[in-house]
């Protein structure tokens, strides 16, 4: 009970304090408060006489009522006259209203906080991980960027065809049709409407938990700051900021151990390969084997062995992760810092300052000692 926070009705009906339980013996001692001053602490159930509280007062005339347990505060109002007899009027006045009014996270972090959720929440929709293949190795070809896949659809087992790559897929096919005019222009748009509508109900790639749950934990760290900013409660915000660092480590790993998308591509392209490779290699030895009888056709082989020897050593795919998966994973990154920022702000004592500059109470036991000044006295 020592240990508690206090809270003292001066003679006007105003709420002061906290002060600590040495505080209030000290008070008594200099003539401040009287056995019938109203005081009170988390467990009374009301305002109760100072004569009242066990070991407050060392000649208490009456007998002391133990505390209930989790007793709310007790409501009142205000008087303009004092409420009894030698109640409180020299206690010094703090300016502080009838109840302790939540300060919160400190309002520029707090915002930052829900910034960066936001802002991570739309790097979702964004591409992170992309795909590139060559069409024509036989040509040489460079790579072209074909498939990408934002967070979100990483989530989803969904992928997107990249405009490049729809473009040149359709005139390599119409090509090797031989469609023209007409006949191309109306293919191309149907195999163009075909590539950019997927068939929804096949997956061909896997679905990254690692990522749902990230997009979970900033959801939710988005709603606890909001929450936290209207509360004015800076554990919402703390909370917070641990969901966006959760999130940030979340994506790193999946990072760290390649999105599903990839690992399944580079499991069937490098099948595929394979057995390209031994293909062209199969078809290179025939034709070092084939009888030339003309130059015409030693000229053909040898161009065909060199359209070979581009495809076995040429790169058929290659994958890539996309900036912004690493602009959303630097953000949520940051939160870790705001998260120490926020914790430290909570931890500081400030000190209750009157506006006439006369009062000054650091959060103490220590007794207190009146000195006169012109603007009041200051408790120390």
């Amino acid at each position: 009970m020592t240990d508690q926070q206090w809270r003292v009705l001066d003679g006007q009906g105003n709420d002061q304090g906290p002060y600590s339980f040495q505080d209030l013996q000290a008070y008594y001692q200099s003539g401040n408060i009287t056995h019938e001053t109203l005081v009170w602490t988390d467990g009374l159930a009301d305002w109760t006489p100072a004569s009242q509280i066990a070991g407050l007062l060392p000649d208490a005339p009456l007998p002391v009522v133990p505390l209930a347990e989790a007793a709310p505060a007790p409501s009142y109002q205000p008087l303009g006259q004092p409420q009894v007899a030698g109640a409180v009027s020299a206690l010094p006045q703090t300016n502080m209203p009838a109840s302790p009014e939540r300060k919160g996270a400190p309002a520029g972090l707090t915002y930052v906080t829900i910034t960066i959720a936001v802002a991570s929440l739309i790097l979702f929709f964004f591409p992170w991980v992309s795909i590139s293949m060559n069409l024509q190795p036989e040509k040489g070809d460079d790579l072209t960027k074909s498939i990408t896949q934002t967070g979100f659809q990483s989530i989803t087992a969904d992928v997107s065809a990249s405009d490049d790559f729809i473009e040149k897929t359709t005139n390599i096919t119409a090509e090797s049709f031989g469609l023209e005019g007409e006949e191309k222009e109306a293919f191309a748009a149907e195999f163009q409407k075909k590539l950019k509508e997927p068939d929804k109900t096949k997956k061909e790639f896997g679905i990254s938990v690692l990522n749902l749950i990230a997009l979970i934990a900033v959801g939710i760290g988005l709603v606890l700051a909001i929450v936290g900013m209207t509360t004015k409660i800076s554990a919402l915000v703390v909370s917070s900021q641990l969901l966006l660092a959760a999130g940030a480590a979340l994506i790193g790993v999946q990072l760290a151990i390649q999105f599903p998308m990839i690992k399944d591509f580079v499991t069937e392209m490098d099948e595929k390969t394979k057995l390209a490779e031994a293909s062209f290699a199969e078809r290179k030895k025939q034709l070092e084997e084939t009888s030339i009888d003309s130059p015409e056709a030693a000229a053909a082989i040898n161009e065909e062995t060199k359209r070979l020897d581009q495809m076995i050593q040429g790169n058929f795919y290659g994958t890539s992760v996309e900036p912004t998966c690493f602009v959303a994973v630097i953000l949520l990154t940051g939160s870790v810092f705001l998260l120490v920022m926020t914790m430290s702000a909570s931890s500081a004592t400030p000190l209750i300052t009157s506006q006439g500059g006369g009062f000054q109470m650091p959060s103490t036991g220590a007794q207190p000692q009146q000195q006169q000044s012109q603007g009041g006295f200051t408790l120390q």
